[in-house]
């Protein structure tokens, strides 16, 4: 049998499975019996699923028991518990990030004008981003949605004859700006990037034309030179060293002395980024020295580097 919801009950733990099977037999959640007696049949094969007797017929009998086999109803019924796995990843998912819940509920708070209940989830969104302040994919990401919602908390409930209230606003909006810019030097230098580690082997002019047009037009270096002055925190200063010196090692390629000043920065800054952060940029590292290996213009002295950079990561 070649349904979906097999596949994900074989990549399930067994804590996962136990959990799941609370879930499914929620009337909340799911509503549907069926669905439930099918996973307590498929259970029984975990984790293979691959014994002779498993069949449509042998499932459809066990969940109900002394009817004609309907094949029609039997797909009907994998779509249900797949449908219930599939709420069931979401959700666990989602519970998982604390941020994302508290933005949620701010959202649904702000819904229902309960404003005060509001402020309460801003706090905590703000507690979760002073308390894991580490540059990663998500810093300004999450940075931009806590200001937006703040902004957004105070033209709707705060009277805009308050100065101090005006104040405030404006900060939040500031504040936003200054996260979509962070977000958006990030995560654009990451795509070309991303782009030129395949573009060796694939014709993708038309992107890197889209790409490059973008740098361009942005002008990247003055971007990243203003937001290095306008900089809040350390973390804010380690993505405008760190990300200004990969941009410009690689644009420059020729120059290596950008490679030194590149690897030094990563160093430097290596508290203030997220695990994941760190081995991005040490792999960026890793191709800067293979790309300087490679073809007739070898560079010996990038092999020792390549070694050193591969084993730090």
């Amino acid at each position: 049998m070649d349904y979906k919801a097999i596949a994900i009950l074989k990549a399930l733990g067994k804590e996962e499975l136990r959990e799941f099977g609370k879930f499914v037999n929620s009337p909340y959640f799911v509503g549907n019996s069926s669905a439930a007696r099918l996973y307590e049949e498929l259970l029984k094969f975990h984790p293979e699923f691959s014994k002779e007797e498993l069949t449509e017929e042998f499932l459809y009998c066990r969940v109900y028991p002394g009817m004609y086999f309907k094949k029609e109803t039997v797909r009907k019924l994998f779509h249900a518990l797949n449908s219930a796995l599939e709420k069931f990843i979401a959700q666990k998912n989602f519970e998982s990030k604390k941020f994302d819940f508290y933005d949620n509920l701010f959202d649904g708070y702000v819904r229902l004008n309960l404003h005060s209940l509001g402020e309460k989830c801003l706090d905590e969104c703000n507690a979760l981003l002073q308390e894991s302040n580490a540059l990663s994919s998500d810093y300004f990401l999450n940075g931009f949605k806590h200001s937006t919602n703040k902004a957004s908390l105070f033209i709707s409930s705060r009277p805009h004859s308050n100065g101090s209230a005006v104040n405030e606003m404006a900060t939040a909006l500031s504040e936003r700006a200054h996260n979509l810019a962070g977000f958006f030097v990030k995560e654009l230098s990451r795509s070309l990037d991303n782009l030129l580690s395949i573009d060796r082997n694939f014709d993708l002019r038309t992107e890197r034309k889209r790409l490059d047009g973008l740098f361009d037009a942005v002008n990247m270096r003055e971007l990243i030179s203003y937001l290095k002055k306008e900089c809040r925190n350390s973390t804010d200063a380690a993505m405008c060293e760190v990300y200004s010196s990969m941009y410009i090692a690689f644009i420059e390629f020729d120059n290596e002395s950008h490679y030194k000043a590149y690897r030094k920065s990563i160093e430097k800054n290596t508290d203030l980024l997220s695990h994941n952060e760190a081995r991005f940029h040490v792999l960026r590292l890793v191709r800067y020295c293979l790309l300087k290996c490679a073809g007739e213009n070898r560079n010996a002295k990038f092999e020792q580097e390549l070694f050193e950079s591969i084993n730090s990561s």
